[in-house]
């Protein structure tokens, strides 16, 4: 039987192997025996001579592929891992690290109580699948009342720690009081994994540092790897000419949370403005002659329950193919989950994909295989599906597509591989 040879690529695209570097050896040896300088003539596979160049060609070539590797660590475009981590620390920009999600729990009492039922902080709660949660602060369940609440933080880190209603019902901590239960109401949220390589490669590349002072994308650059608004801005866009405004650049931001508001001289604004506002009054990103303006982005509704459509009135649902043992209603909450999470992640100035949202679906809840995003013409009761190819909305710069998930029970049906998707006419 042949021995299996070792080989790599090089950065510059050459293949080298062990056998190369062993026959090299081995040649110097013969070439060594002709000049007297050895008297080793058996290279025969398995011989001790063999052996001995065979281990000195894996030796040069974990070298260089050490050389290889260092010489692409060297260069931003294709460092990894702490490589990465050091370029972007020259450049003053940082890798987004892991997080835990974070919540609210409602406790609940079999019965009510005479008196003042404490749940202390640092009790502990968790799902079904070890997903474990500490109160931050004590819930209080006053007499007469059933519930209390509090919020939450996950003890791990990770988006997986990003859990749906319903799921946070077990108590871990030994509390001495009687019929107690718990359950999370609303999502648990915040939960990030460690910003991963090309993300965080993109993100150096486009450090203010890196782009000319005073352009469009320095003036982005500036708003997303600033550290005082990264909790607060989810992202931005900027443009200079706007007709409706007087300033310079306008720059549309849309805020991670958009009920967040702070007051200021009397004025109720959100808080992602009131910090781009203070962020650019900084003497360093304060350019002189250049006045700007800031704009909260609109969210668009690419997915509505009803519209208009050429005079036709049209519904909208997703049209989801189960496995046989699983009902609609338990997948629900996650279908919701996917929808919420992927208007989160929405941008400004994005194209809405269906495709993604779908792929999403399918990929994300456990028992649906096929999803499909479905026009349903009233009028003459047909059918037509959704996809890039029919259905491409991209927003203007100030806006963010947004799929509307009102009654989102009533919209998402359930459907067989029959169902008519021929577009109408």
């Amino acid at each position: 039987m042949a021995e299996e040879d070792v080989e790599f690529i090089t950065f510059d695209g050459d293949t080298i192997t062990k056998s190369d570097y062993r026959d090299e050896i081995i040649d110097q040896f013969i070439q060594s025996n002709y000049e007297g300088l050895t008297k080793i003539t058996d290279f025969n596979v398995g011989s001790e001579a063999y052996h001995l160049a065979d281990l000195m060609a894996v030796l040069m070539l974990e070298h260089r592929e050490d050389i290889d590797n260092n010489y692409r660590m060297s260069m931003i475009h294709y460092a990894e891992g702490e490589f990465l981590d050091n370029f972007g620390d020259m450049a003053g920009v940082h890798r987004h690290q892991s997080a835990p999600s974070v919540g609210e729990v409602t406790f609940t009492l079999a019965e009510a109580s005479t008196d003042i039922v404490e749940i202390p902080a640092d009790t502990v709660v968790a799902t079904d699948d070890a997903i474990s949660f500490i109160l931050t602060d004590d819930v209080t369940i006053y007499p007469g009342e059933l519930t209390g609440s509090g919020e939450a933080l996950c003890e791990q880190d990770g988006e997986f720690t990003n859990v749906l209603p319903g799921t946070v019902n077990i108590i871990i901590s030994e509390l001495e009081i009687n019929g107690l239960s718990v359950t999370n109401e609303d999502y648990f949220y915040d939960g990030a994994d460690v910003e991963e390589d090309d993300e965080y490669r993109a993100r150096i590349l486009n450090a203010p540092g890196n782009v000319p002072t005073g352009s469009l994308p320095w003036f982005e650059n500036v708003a997303m790897n600033d550290e005082s608004v990264q909790n607060t801005v989810h992202d931005v866009i900027a443009r200079k000419n706007v007709a409706t405004y007087d300033e310079d650049i306008v720059m549309y931001f849309r805020a991670l949370d958009e009920t967040d508001t702070v007051v200021i001289d009397g004025v109720t604004v959100l808080r992602a403005y009131a910090e781009l506002v203070t962020l650019f009054e900084e003497p360093e990103y304060d350019i002189v002659g250049i006045t700007m303006a800031f704009e909260a982005g609109e969210s668009k509704t690419v997915l509505p329950a009803t519209a208009t459509v050429s005079g036709d009135s049209i519904s909208y649902l997703y049209a989801v193919v189960l496995d046989d043992d699983v009902q609609l209603a338990d997948v629900l909450d996650d279908i919701e989950g996917v929808i919420t999470a992927f208007n989160d992640d929405a941008k400004l100035g994005n194209t809405f994909s269906p495709d993604t949202l779908v792929a999403e679906i399918e990929d994300s809840v456990e028992g649906v295989f096929r999803c499909r995003i479905v026009e349903h013409n009233i009028t003459d009761s047909t059918y037509s599906e959704v996809t890039d190819n029919n259905y491409n909305i991209t927003c203007n710069n100030d806006e963010y597509y947004k799929i509307d998930d009102t009654n989102l029970d009533n919209r998402i049906t359930e459907a067989a591989f029959t169902i008519d998707l021929t577009p109408s006419s």
